[in-house]
Order: structure tokens, then C-alpha cells, then sequence
């Protein structure tokens, strides 16, 4: 008896009835349909494991994408700087285009860092003019 290659792998091992609890014979019409339909409900089983499959995999890579991305954001922005530099952030308007007498007044030391890097400077001019 011809078995087609396709229906190998499915055919199963206890006999096989129709609805009306007669035996199919193997081999005959009524068989190759059985397997026909049996084989296109394997297809879909399997479509639809791996439709599911694939979205778990793109859900957990959205996830780890996500994770990466407020990573980064967190690493660049840096967490301990923001709470140093929090009270410059409320207190100063960096779109203004002039600075008023208010921000003057809540702003302590606003060139601190720049006299000191400038006072730097000097020095280390100083020293290498020693030096030549």
C-alpha cells in the first residue's frame, strides 16, 4: 500500500474511526481524507504555537530594549548630579535671553567654578613661565 512521505510522521498508532464508530480503512478514500484534514489541523496548531512563540519574543525584546534605553538614560543623566544640580534647576531660566534681579538674588555664587577653573589657570601659567 501507497503512503504518501507527508503522512509518515502523523499517522497515528490506534486505529482510526469516523463519527459513526466505523473503522477506516488504511489505504482507502475515506482515510486520505482523514489524514488530509488531519494534517491541515496539525498545520495550524503549529502556525499558531509559533504565531505565539514569536510574539513572547518580540514582547521580552521590547522589554529588554526598554530596560537598555532607561539604563543609559540613567547612566548618562547620572543620578547623583541631578540631586547636586536640582536647585539650579528650579531656580534658573536657561531660555531667557537677559537675567533678572530676582534670579541674581537666588542664584549663590553663580561663576564659582568659573573663578576657580580661571584661578587654575593663572597658576599653571605662572608655573610654566617659571619653568622656561
Amino acid at each position: 500500500m501507497f503512503i504518501p512521505h507527508k503522512y509518515r510522521n502523523i499517522i497515528p498508532k490506534d486505529p482510526i474511526y469516523d463519527e459513526k464508530s466505523s473503522f477506516i480503512v488504511p489505504g482507502s478514500w475515506e482515510w486520505f481524507t482523514f489524514m488530509y484534514k488531519m494534517e491541515i489541523q496539525m498545520a495550524i496548531k503549529v502556525a499558531e504555537e509559533r504565531h505565539l512563540r514569536l510574539i513572547q519574543e518580540e514582547q521580552i525584546a521590547r522589554e529588554e530594549h526598554k530596560a537598555r534605553a532607561q539604563k543609559l538614560a540613567r547612566d548618562e543623566a547620572g543620578i547623583l548630579p541631578a540631586r547636586r544640580y536640582a536647585h539650579k534647576d528650579r531656580t534658573t531660566d536657561e531660555n531667557s535671553a537677559s537675567t533678572s534681579e530676582d534670579t541674581k538674588d537666588l542664584e549663590c555664587r553663580p561663576l564659582k567654578r568659573d573663578v576657580i577653573w580661571y584661578c587654575y589657570l593663572l597658576i599653571f601659567n605662572v608655573v610654566l613661565l617659571a619653568i622656561k
